[in-house]
């Protein structure tokens, strides 16, 4: 009788797994390498490689790290995917980073369409559909195929509502071209249909920016603060409280240069006195927001905008705070708090804009 060698079964021999093997087989694939190689490239430049990207919704993109932990970014952060075993996505993805628009749109054309045909239940991501469109919307958006990018910002406004805002296309054409025409059209037909609604407003909101006169029209930016949890409320007024400082705080934040707003945020905190830490303490918050990845950093910075409503109650800042910490909360599923905040925002005084945006995530919830 001869020896097996390492690993090996004797000739003949059927290998003697039982359950238990099968099980931690399975469990070993699952957290393989190969089953987590998909990756994220932020327009900061981070990367996020080795990860898993499981759904896209509200306008941010959800994902496992190699721990297991769920992280999600806006994805009006993200430069651009690659999902392993998707490759006519991925082509298309390699198109878009490298600035070939025309091309990434034929191949995103393509793939929406066969989705919106047959998209097999269990498909990963989830909400491919979305994501396509919201991809379809930067490739024609760079273009210059502005009422092609309208058209795919409000399919994904009708979904998302204020989760869609920071994806409208940012590159407008001159008024007199026949493309700001045609979505003009789009954008008023759309209004007529939604009416009184948060669909209806965001919308009205982005036609009245586009309409603006050049001299007072604002420049949106495609950052995470842009993003419904971390924009103003439409007409809310700047939270820089005349404070030079604090103004460059918050244009910094507005371009996405969240470190160097962290470290101006930090001095002032350590040095200022306490009647005058509230602002700092709002755009810490902002900071934390727009760049938090776990649930952690999340409810980090849902603690620093209720350390606002302690420490200044009266300050009109208070009322956006927990209007913002509601926010945070439907995002982590703790839709028992969002009501609270949301009914409290409103007895704090809010501005006209911010009242009617906690009025009508209040209606959300009574849904």
């Amino acid at each position: 009788m001869t020896r097996a060698g390492l690993g090996q079964q004797p000739a003949g021999r059927a290998p003697r797994h039982g359950p238990a093997f099968a099980s931690a087989l399975a469990a070993l694939l699952i957290a393989s390498p190969a089953a987590r190689a998909d990756e994220i490239r932020t327009a900061a430049r981070a990367r996020y490689a080795s990860v898993r990207i499981e759904d896209v919704r509200e306008g941010r993109l959800f994902f496992r790290d190699v721990q297991g932990r769920l992280l999600n970014r806006p994805l009006a952060d993200v430069a651009g995917l690659h999902i392993t075993g998707w490759e006519p996505f991925n082509r298309a993805e390699a198109a878009l980073e490298a600035g070939q628009y025309r091309q990434a749109a034929r191949e995103l054309e393509s793939l929406l369409r066969a989705v919106e045909q047959d998209d097999p239940p269990g498909a990963r991501p989830r909400h491919r559909r979305q994501l396509l469109t919201a991809r379809l919307l930067l490739a024609c958006d760079g273009e210059g195929r502005f009422d092609r990018a309208v058209e795919c910002w409000l399919a994904l406004c009708r979904e998302w509502t204020t989760g869609a805002a920071a994806l409208a296309p940012k590159n407008v054409p001159p008024k007199e071209s026949a493309f700001f025409a045609t979505a003009l059209g789009t954008l008023d037909a759309a209004m007529s249909e939604a009416g009184a609604t948060p669909f209806g407003d965001v919308v009205r909101e982005y036609r009245a920016r586009l309409l603006a006169p050049p001299a007072t029209q604002p420049v949106a930016k495609p950052t995470a603060s842009n993003s419904p949890a971390t924009a103003p409320a439409p007409g809310e007024r700047s939270s820089s409280h005349g404070d030079g400082r604090l103004r460059l705080v918050e244009d910094w934040v507005g371009q996405g240069r969240y470190d160097q707003a962290l470290r101006m945020i930090a001095e002032r905190l350590r040095t200022e006195p306490r009647e005058r830490l509230a602002p700092w303490y709002y755009w810490h918050a902002r900071c934390l927001d727009a760049t938090a990845t776990t649930d952690e950093a999340s409810k980090d910075a849902a603690l620093e905008y209720m350390r606002v409503v302690v420490l200044a109650p009266e300050d009109p800042l208070a009322a956006e705070c927990l209007y913002r910490t509601a926010m945070i909360h439907r995002r982590l599923n703790l839709e028992a708090r969002v009501r609270p905040l949301l009914e409290e925002a409103l007895r704090r005084s809010p501005g006209p804009a911010l009242r009617k945006r906690c009025e009508a995530e209040l209606a959300r919830e009574s849904r």
